[in-house]
C-alpha cells in the first residue's frame, strides 16, 4: 500500500529549502496499484512500484528526493531514498524531472532510478540529476531511455553545478549531438579510406617490384585496383569506428553503404564525365547505412559482476551505464 501523507506543518520563514512546502504530496512506501503522479511530489524514503503495478508521470512532473533520507530504511542505501521498479515505470510525457529537493544539490543525495529484474522502465525526454547513481538496472531489468540529460551524479562535487535545460533543449542537444556523430563518421570514412586505399595500392605494386605485369594487370592499374578496394574497406571502417558499442552492425551495414556508393557513383561520372562521385558517393553512404541499421546503445552498456548490497551479502548484479 502506499503511504500518503500531506504535510500540515507551519515553518517559518527560514526554513530548510529542502522539506517538502504545506500541503505539498509526500510519498515513501509501496505502489500496489496503476498510479499517476503529477505536478511536485516529495520522496522521503524508498517507493517501489510493485510488479503488476505501472507509475505514470505526467508531463512536467518534478520528482523531488529529501537529501540523505529513507524512511524505509531499505533497498540498495539505507541512507538515501530509491525509486525501485519491479513493474513498470512510464515517465515519457515530456519535461519530467527526477532530482534532489535541495536546489544547491552537490549531489549524491538520493540513490536512483533501481530496475529489479522484470522491471521496465520507459523514461524520454527527462532529467535524472543529483543521484548517487542515477540509474541502476538488475540483471533481468529493461531501461528503454530517449533524449535523457544525466547531471551531478555520483559523489558530491567541490562546487555547485548550475542544470536549466528545458525539454525543448534536451531535444537540441540529442539532435546536435546525432549532427556532430556524423560528421565525424564522414571525415573519418574519408580519411581512413585514402589511407587504407594508397596502403593498400602501394603493396600491390610493390609485390611486383614496382614494375612490370601482376598477373596481366600493369603495375598502374594494380594500384587504381587497389586503391579502389582498399579506399572502399577504408570508408566502411573509419565510418563504423564512431559506433563502438555496436561496432559489428555498424561495419557491416558501413561497408555495405560504401560498396554501394561505389555503383552510384559510377553512374554520377558517366554523367559527370569526372572522378569525384567515385570519392565522394561511398563515404555519403556508408555514413546514411550506418545510421539507418544503428541499435540504440542502451541495451549493450551493461557490465555484469559481483557486488556487495546495503546488508553485506553478495549478489550478481547488471549495470547499466551512461
Amino acid at each position: 500500500m502506499l503511504w500518503f501523507v500531506l504535510l500540515l506543518g507551519v515553518g517559518s520563514a527560514a526554513g530548510d529549502a529542502s522539506e517538502p512546502a504545506p500541503s505539498r504530496p509526500y510519498f515513501t512506501g509501496r505502489i500496489e496499484q496503476d498510479t499517476t503522479w503529477r505536478g511536485t511530489v516529495y520522496v522521503g524514503g524508498d517507493v517501489t512500484v510493485a510488479a503488476r503495478a505501472t507509475l505514470t508521470l505526467a508531463p512536467n512532473t518534478q520528482v523531488l528526493f529529501l537529501p540523505y533520507r529513507d524512511e524505509t530504511r531499505g533497498g540498495l542505501d539505507s541512507t538515501r531514498a530509491e525509486l525501485i521498479v519491479e513493474g513498470r515505470l512510464a515517465a515519457q510525457a515530456g519535461g519530467i524531472v527526477f532530482r534532489s529537493a535541495d536546489a544547491g544539490s552537490w549531489g549524491a543525495d538520493w540513490y536512483g532510478l533501481v530496475v529489479e529484474q522484470g522491471g521496465r522502465a520507459d523514461v524520454s525526454h527527462a532529467v535524472i540529476r543529483d543521484g548517487l547513481r542515477c540509474l541502476y538496472a538488475q540483471q533481468g531489468g529493461f531501461v528503454r531511455m530517449d533524449a535523457i540529460a544525466f547531471a551531478n551524479c555520483g559523489k558530491p562535487t567541490d562546487e555547485q553545478q548550475s542544470f536549466t535545460d528545458s525539454p525543448d533543449m534536451l531535444l537540441q542537444r540529442t539532435e546536435d549531438r546525432r549532427g556532430r556523430r556524423i560528421a565525424k563518421k564522414l571525415g573519418s570514412g574519408v580519411l581512413s579510406g585514402g589511407v587504407s586505399g594508397c596502403v593498400l595500392g602501394f603493396i600491390l605494386v610493390n609485390s611486383a617490384g614496382g614494375e612490370g605485369d601482376i598477373e596481366g594487370i600493369g603495375a598502374n592499374s594494380a594500384f587504381i585496383l587497389g586503391g579502389s578496394v582498399g579506399y572502399l574497406v577504408g570508408v566502411g571502417v573509419g565510418v563504423s569506428a564512431w559506433d563502438p558499442h555496436n561496432y559489428f552492425r555498424s561495419l557491416v551495414s558501413s561497408l555495405g553503404g560504401s560498396f554501394l556508393g561505389v555503383g552510384i557513383g559510377f553512374v554520377l561520372s558517366d554523367m559527370s564525365e569526372s572522378l569525384y562521385p567515385y570519392i565522394i558517393v561511398p563515404p555519403i553512404t556508408a555514413t546514411l547505412a550506418s545510421e539507418l541499421f544503428r541499435k540504440p546503445p542502451e541495451s549493450d552498456r551493461l557490465s555484469v559482476g559481483l557486488m556487495p548490497d546495503a546488508r553485506g551479502n553478495w549478489s550478481a548484479r547488471a549495470t547499466l551505464r551512461f
